[in-house]
């Protein structure tokens, strides 16, 4: 198969032609069906009444010239012929002995016919029987012996006649018909077909004009615009891909800036202990106290390098769902103090009172381990870029679902424009000093990751030179 073809069966097109093709043609045959089975029925009904009247009208003129006492009448011998004619049928007629005296196709004559249809007719009413299989219709016709007896009941038939007529003209012209029927139904076809293509190439058109415009965005990706607002759908559509491509856009920029800070942040450390390095094995007869000195320093840049590295790997594992997660109930009051405690001597270096308040005990399924990062970050945060002499609040409290943990500080703040950015990997607002504080930039990163993983929502309020309050939701009873 030729593979414009095998594309062309398999593309949303040529189904729509199928649809739209069927929708047309099943209904138009279906009435085609109908109308010629109607049609059949009524010609072979009108047929039949014909006949019967016409029988009729036979019967009571052999019975009025006595035919069965006289079946060599010239005169009515020639009317049943060119009856037999005329409606291109047989003409029988049996006597009561059931011997045929009358066969318009001489063939019968003197012979007997003991059929179920003459049996019925000397004791009933005329009968008819339509053979639709055969192409025939047998009508057969009581005679009696006088017209006074005709309208007796319990009279004696003395004869039968019996028509036997053929419905090949009817069959003519109902073929004749649907001849026509089925050209008339293949025109309509034909025009179905090709209505169904100028519809499919008006509904392919947005589609097209979709391919196109993704393929300009993958020759040229700085083009994230998509506008195709034939059809709601395929607005709604342009819409999606445009936002999506948008998105795209965003993390490749975030991806490169991202993979651009964690090189230079892994490069800082190290260009600080060649530095250091160098500068002592420039030197000959290093003092001890400057040789300590350096040395302290490059301790130093090892443990901050060893920090980015962990915070990476922390990422990494969030990112990747491979995170360990041991989820016990944990007293969140325990943590908050033993945190506290911790950080308190870092806060008395600069001034800076913690205060912890907490308005009930609190007890939640997290992860200690983790948990105890996360909130640690926010008041360890909170004191590094707090005023001398400032202060930070640590409040607790719950209610039947959730627990709420708010970490508020009187430090300087940050600008309305950058708070929806922090959440950023190595994003910071002051990159020098967040150098000059020990920062990363992967903090709340790490916390965000954390209490996501818990189920909970972290935000931010923030005025510039007006302190910070980070707000922590999480649920009290952990589900998977």
């Amino acid at each position: 198969m030729p593979k414009i073809l095998k594309n062309f069966l398999k593309s949303m097109r040529f189904w729509l032609i199928v649809c739209i093709g069927l929708a047309g043609f099943i209904p138009l045959r279906i009435y085609r069906t109908a109308v010629s089975e109607d049609f059949r029925k009524s010609e072979i009904d009108s047929q039949i009444s014909e006949l019967t009247y016409q029988g009729e009208i036979l019967r009571r003129q052999l019975i009025s010239k006595s035919y069965m006492q006289n079946s060599a009448d010239e005169v009515m011998n020639a009317v049943l012929q060119s009856f037999s004619d005329l409606y291109d049928s047989r003409i029988i007629i049996i006597d009561k002995n059931f011997q045929v005296i009358k066969d318009t196709y001489h063939i019968e004559e003197g012979k007997f016919n003991i059929s179920e249809g003459v049996l019925r007719s000397f004791v009933s009413l005329p009968v008819d029987i339509h053979n639709a299989y055969e192409g025939y219709i047998d009508f057969v016709f009581p005679i009696y012996e006088a017209q006074t007896d005709i309208n007796k009941e319990g009279r004696t038939a003395i004869g039968i006649l019996c028509i036997t007529s053929s419905t090949r003209r009817s069959d003519a012209m109902i073929t004749e018909v649907l001849g026509r029927t089925a050209l008339l139904e293949i025109s309509l076809l034909l025009l179905l077909i090709l209505t169904s293509f100028i519809i499919t190439d008006r509904l392919m058109l947005p589609i097209n004009r979709l391919i196109k415009e993704l393929r300009k965005i993958e020759n040229d990706g700085n083009n994230t615009e998509i506008s195709v607002n034939t059809f709601e759908e395929t607005k709604s559509i342009s819409s999606s891909i445009s936002s999506i491509f948008k998105r795209l856009k965003v993390l490749d920029e975030s991806r490169q800036e991202f993979v651009s800070n964690v090189s230079h942040e892994l490069k800082t450390p190290l260009t600080s202990m060649r530095v250091l390095a160098d500068s002592l094995n420039s030197q000959e007869e290093v003092p001890l106290e400057i040789y300590k000195e350096f040395m302290l320093d490059i301790s130093e840049e090892i443990d901050r390098e060893s920090k980015i590295i962990d915070a990476l790997l922390a990422l990494v594992r969030m990112d990747k769902g491979v995170m360990e997660f041991s989820v016990q109930s944990v007293a969140i009051n325990e943590i908050i103090k033993s945190i506290l405690k911790r950080l308190r001597p870092i806060a008395n270096q600069r001034n800076i009172e913690l205060i912890f308040e907490s308005i009930r005990p609190v007890t939640a399924d997290v992860d200690e381990v983790k948990i105890t990062l996360a909130i640690s970050n926010l008041i360890e945060n909170a004191i590094k870029y707090n005023v001398e002499e400032g202060w930070v609040k640590v409040t607790l409290d719950a209610d039947h679902k959730f627990c709420y943990i708010n970490v508020a500080d009187s430090g300087l703040g940050i600008p309305e424009e950058f708070q929806s950015h922090i959440f950023e990997r190595f994003y910071r607002v002051d990159k020098a000093r967040s150098r000059e504080r020990g920062g990363v930039g992967l903090g709340l990163s790490i916390t965000k990751g954390v209490i996501t993983k818990h189920k909970g929502v972290i935000k931010v309020q923030s005025v510039e030179n007006g302190g910070t309050t980070f707000t922590v939701r999480i649920p009290l009873h952990y589900i998977v």
